[in-house]
């Protein structure tokens, strides 16, 4: 398979020049952002019919097929991690929940083979006779001596696991996820001959989720019971397998960003948004109205000195953005609403030191473009009295390195 690399906010024409086929594909999934921007708004692979795959990596991100694994990595944990308890993937998330289908599936496959286990199934007039189920289910008949007679009974066979439906349908969705992500998912590729083997389900794809499900009530390994509901997500996302390519990953890696931030960053601690001030409107006829959302910071890191015992804490506003020049940093809202939320933390937390940053993507070992932003009046001088925060750049490479690993080892440094 061809994989071409891009990188995230790439002009429309590059895609364009190297693959027109993904961005057509794009386009008609409605994707990309293309229909407004002259940039292509997406971090993921779109894998067309031709067998050509384009990637794109996040910005500030080399363009190598290891950080294309590395960031399929990262979806796919991300996936797994914002993915609710019902099965719902956060809006945020584009189709990242499947790439950890995706990557599950292929770990139970390489630690487990195809399901080979022969499985006891219900039949009717055939195999071991089930008399609960016959007397739950089967209209008796009364004979002449007045016995009662089931002129048919319920019962459970085995079956060759070759030709169990659930080892057919794991061996055709694991040839398709070898096909295209191969590259990607170490050792699966050397199984593609074993996995064409086995023949296609009898019935229509559409029906394979169905199937499946109608099976759960057999089931009673732990094991098992995991293959099959992840292949009926995998079989159940609207991800575009089959019919006209395959597109996934998400348009806004920001999300993605403050996410890893949130898990790698030393000291990164949860529940303050719930404990900020909220806008309260008061009324003119007496009372308040209090608005439910309030204040939503990114991160906050929470230190203590182990020889003074100060408590330190930082806001960290995480932003995807380039920040090598005035085009490419945050805007005077986002500068007002990190002062802010500097004020309003002490308020909360009256005796600590409050501070608070931008932190952006950079590549590896690249320096900090700018290390503050400070208020000044229109003859350049600086206003100290209306606030300033410091600005970090992190290499994206190694907070997503971090975050896979599951480790919260990252510091705030120069």
């Amino acid at each position: 398979m061809e994989l071409l690399l891009f990188n995230d906010r790439c002009v429309v024409e590059v895609l364009e020049s190297a693959s027109p086929e993904s961005l057509a594909l794009l386009r008609r999934l409605g994707k990309g952002k293309t229909e407004r921007k002259n940039s292509i708004h997406f971090c993921g692979m779109i894998h067309g019919d031709n067998g050509k795959a384009s990637f794109f990596l996040p910005r500030q991100t080399g363009q190598t097929i290891e950080n294309a694994s590395l960031v399929l990595d990262c979806l796919a944990k991300y996936g797994r991690e914002v993915t609710s308890r019902t099965g719902n993937w956060h809006a945020d998330s584009g189709n990242a929940g499947l790439l950890y289908i995706i990557k599950a599936l292929a770990e139970d496959f390489l630690a487990y083979g195809i399901y080979a286990d022969r499985v006891r199934v219900a039949s009717r007039d055939s195999g071991k006779p089930a008399w609960r189920e016959t007397v739950r289910k089967e209209i008796p008949l009364l004979s002449q001596g007045g016995n009662v007679v089931y002129p048919a009974f319920r019962t459970t066979r085995t079956t060759d696991a070759r030709n169990f439906p659930l080892s057919r349908v794991q061996a055709v969705v694991m040839c398709e996820i070898a096909e295209k992500f191969g590259w990607w998912l170490c050792g699966l590729s050397a199984h593609k001959a074993v996995l064409k083997s086995y023949d296609r389900p009898t019935e229509q794809r559409a029906l394979w989720a169905k199937m499946l499900r109608s099976l759960l009530p057999t089931l009673f390994e732990n094991r098992v019971i995991n293959l099959v509901n992840l292949l009926v997500a995998y079989l159940e996302a609207d991800s575009g397998v089959t019919e006209g390519g395959l597109v996934l990953g998400l348009e806004d890696f920001h999300t993605v960003w403050e996410h890893m931030l949130g898990k790698t960053l030393v000291g990164a601690t949860e529940g303050w948004n719930s404990r900020l001030p909220r806008a309260a409107f008061r009324k003119r006829e007496g009372g308040m109205d209090v608005q439910e959302r309030g204040m939503q910071t990114d991160i906050v890191l929470e230190t203590t000195d182990n020889a003074s015992g100060e408590r330190s804490l930082t806001i960290v506003d995480a932003k995807y953005y380039d920040a090598t020049g005035t085009k490419s940093v945050p805007g005077w809202g986002d500068v007002v609403k990190q002062l802010f939320y500097e004020r309003a933390l002490k308020t909360v937390v009256p005796a600590a030191d409050v501070s608070n940053c931008f932190v952006f993507p950079c590549r590896p070992n690249e320096g900090r473009k700018y290390t503050a932003v400070e208020m000044q009046d229109r003859a350049g001088n600086r206003l100290p009295t209306l606030g300033s925060f410091d600005c970090y750049y992190l290499g994206i490479e190694n907070v997503m390195k971090s975050y896979v690993a599951g480790r919260q080892d990252l510091t705030l440094t120069d």
